[in-house]
């Protein structure tokens, strides 16, 4: 029988291309020069036959390469928008870099998308997806990509006229998106990194902070700082300070008196906290109050504030 291969590639090849060998104009070429002694009578059919492994191999060649460009392309590609994901986005922004171009990297967050998917369905959330990509794309100049669930990436190739890309960015969802019978008011959150002097990957990756800490501090637009970094050992180590200390009451809350100047009456009082580190000493609210905001520990520090103050105001109301 024929091999399982051959018959799949029989399948796959063109009828024409199979009957090539009963061609008439090939037989009426050929059966002029065709050695009658050879015993064939039909040269040409000869020919096609022999034609027929090349033709086999060449529609075989061609399906493997179509299929090779496809997983090329799923490799570099966001599959529900067609967008360049992280890595080809990195090497397209190398590759402007080494033309001269100055880059700037945006990472943009589609709010509350995790709440669109939970009410709405995800066919309602890869619509929306859709239409955000549609009208990232369409502002002048961008090269957009796709780097996560939510997060789109922009490079953009005039570090000096970011303040115009905001507004165009503004402009592109100052109108509401339409999804199904729902019309929702899509809004970004966006991270910025413009120092040139760093890689693509370096710019994204910085991008990706300012993104997070405009996130924690409800800032729709924030660039990037060395002073928002997390990551480093020492505010690691501050990360790990603060839990304790939340946990082991390493704080203390001291009440300022406001007093009227006219009859010197004490009328209210401001609550001030102070961090008593059993190593490092008192800690002033300015360092860590700032840390504590941009990695969601404020939340913890403010409910302990408002349960001492509490206290401390029963305390006082029993003393009277």
């Amino acid at each position: 029988g024929i091999p399982i291969g051959l018959a799949l590639a029989i399948g796959a090849t063109p009828r024409a291309a199979l009957w090539i060998g009963h061609s008439e104009a090939i037989n009426t070429v050929v059966l002029g020069f065709w050695p009658t002694g050879l015993g064939f009578t039909d040269p040409a059919g000869v020919i096609g036959l022999l034609a027929l492994p090349v033709v086999l191999l060449a529609g075989i060649a061609l399906r493997s390469r179509d299929a090779h460009r496809e997983t090329v392309r799923l490799a570099r590609t966001d599959v529900l928008t067609g967008l360049p994901n992280r890595d080809w986005l990195i090497q397209l922004g190398d590759a402007q870099r080494t033309k001269g171009t100055n880059l700037a990297v945006l990472v943009a967050d589609v709010d509350r998308f995790k709440a669109i998917v939970e009410i709405l369905g995800f066919q309602a959330a890869d619509r929306v997806m859709l239409q955000v990509s549609h009208r990232l794309g369409s502002i002048p100049g961008v090269t957009l990509g796709k780097s996560q669930e939510s997060h789109f990436c922009i490079l953009w190739p005039d570090p000096l006229r970011l303040e115009g890309l905001r507004t165009d960015l503004e402009r592109a969802f100052s109108q509401p998106i339409q999804v199904l019978d729902h019309w929702l008011d899509v809004s970004l959150s966006i991270g910025v990194a413009a120092d040139t002097g760093h890689s693509v990957a370096s710019l994204m990756r910085n991008a990706e902070v300012a993104l997070d800490a405009a996130k924690k501090s409800k800032l729709n637009w924030l660039k990037y700082d060395a002073q928002l970094e997390t990551s480093r050992p020492e505010n690691l180590s501050m990360l790990s300070d603060l839990s304790v200390a939340i946990a082991d009451n390493q704080f203390q809350l001291y009440l300022q008196p406001k007093v009227y100047i006219k009859d010197g009456t004490v009328h209210s009082a401001e609550a001030l906290i102070r961090w008593c580190h059993p190593v490092k000493g008192m800690i002033a609210p300015s360092n860590f109050i700032p840390f504590a905001e941009q990695t969601g520990k404020i939340r913890a520090i403010t409910l302990w504030v408002l349960q001492e103050a509490g206290k401390k105001q029963v305390a006082g109301l029993d003393e009277r």
